[in-house]
């Protein structure tokens, strides 16, 4: 007997909450050190964090040697 299973990944909310934890995690992180960080600091580790979580879930590039 043959058995096919297949699933679907909602790829959308996937990411979706990827970027959301990105945007926490980055957000506290700018606020570490100083309670009023300028807005590159902001910028820069709220795109830092979502890169990471992006990074938990996407294969970037795969090594074919």
């Amino acid at each position: 007997m043959k058995v096919k299973n297949t699933i679907k990944l909602n790829s959308y909310a996937i990411i979706s909450e990827a970027i959301e934890r990105g945007i926490s995690a980055g957000y506290r992180h700018s606020h570490k050190h100083t309670n009023t960080p300028d807005e590159d600091t902001v910028k820069e580790h709220i795109y830092q964090d979502i890169m990471n979580e992006l990074s938990e879930i996407i294969v970037w590039f795969e090594d074919n040697a």
